[in-house]
């Protein structure tokens, strides 16, 4: 969440982490857009990840793969959660 709409031209450093895991995935990003919240101190800001520094990369698949399988509404393999992950959006 940030409350202005960032700079879409310039990239920026971002830090992410995930409750329950270690480490960190670092990186740099650039703002593609920027959708206003309810309040005029609020907004959400969609980024595209320009890019990862050292196993980022690796590390935000394995946490995106882990939601996967945590949420599913069916059981899936680690494997079937990371496919998921990385190919084109089912939806």
């Amino acid at each position: 969440m940030c409350r202005t709409a960032p700079d879409s031209e310039a990239e920026f450093r971002f830090a992410l982490t995930r409750v329950g895991a270690d480490g960190v995935v670092t990186g740099r990003a650039q703002a593609v857009n920027f959708v206003r919240g309810a309040t005029a101190e609020s907004g959400i800001a969609g980024c595209h990840v320009t890019a990862f520094d050292g196993d980022g990369k690796e590390r935000l698949a394995q946490w995106l793969s882990a939601h996967v399988a945590a949420v599913a509404g069916v059981p899936l393999t680690e494997q079937e959660a990371r496919d998921i992950v990385s190919g084109p959006s089912l939806v």
